[in-house]
This record gives C-alpha cells, structure tokens and sequence, in this order.
C-alpha cells in the first residue's frame, strides 16, 4: 500500500507541519541505479541540497519537468502545509537506501546502518546546518 504526500492528512501530523516555515522530507521510489531525485517548492534550496549531494557522491538530479508524481510541488503535499509553503523532497531510490542498511528489513534497518547512511545522513545535517 502506497499513500501519497497528498493524501497523507494524519491529524498530528498535519499540526506539526504547520508549526514551521520549511519541511525536508524523505521519499523512497523503485528505480534502479543509486539515485536521488530533489524536488519540492523551495527551488533555491533544493538546487543548493542537489550540488551539495552530488559533491559528496550521491548521484542527485533537480526535477525540473516531468516526474510530476514525485515532483513535491502539489499544493496538497503535507509538506507544503507548512507557514511558508517551502519543501524540499527526497525521492531515494530503493538501490540507494538498500545500501545504507546491512539488513533491509523493517526491523533489520534500527541495528544494521552502514557508512552510506552515516554519509548521506552528515550531508543532511550539514546543509540543514548551512540553510536555515
């Protein structure tokens, strides 16, 4: 079962988001290389986040058209819910966060973190870090 960031209306949630001007989330897609697709609202951003990611070896493209399913940019996204109505969304391709688990199971992944997750992890905080 698959919910879409435009369907996903959970109560908490919802609130919690609108508490703040800007939400970073992390998506997960089934292609086939190691990938990242960077979309959402805040462009500016979201360019900076997709150099600074292939700086640092994670092959990220900028969703500038199509892919309009992943793009982050529907108003309805819950993270565009926000004060601002500034996101940024990671599309993760399975590939990638395979690897940054030894184990890829649901309860396999809380134990099993691998040096890409604590990379790809630095990378996040970083550029949180530098941005807001």
């Amino acid at each position: 079962m698959h919910l879409t960031s435009t369907h996903f209306d959970e109560p908490t949630a919802r609130k919690m988001v609108s508490k703040y001007d800007n939400v970073l989330s992390l998506h997960g897609y089934s292609g086939n290389e190691k990938h990242i697709f960077v979309g959402g609202t805040d462009r500016e951003r979201a360019k900076k986040l997709t150099q600074l990611l292939n700086q640092n070896g994670f092959p990220a493209e900028l969703i500038t058209k199509g892919h309009d399913e992943i793009a982050g940019i529907n108003p309805g996204n819950i993270a565009n819910k926000n004060r601002t109505g500034k996101s940024i969304q990671l599309e993760i391709s399975q590939p990638l966060r395979s690897a940054m688990f030894h184990s890829f199971s649901s309860k396999g992944r809380a134990s099993s973190k691998t040096q890409t997750f604590y990379r790809f992890t630095n990378v996040l905080s970083t550029f949180v870090s530098a941005s807001y």
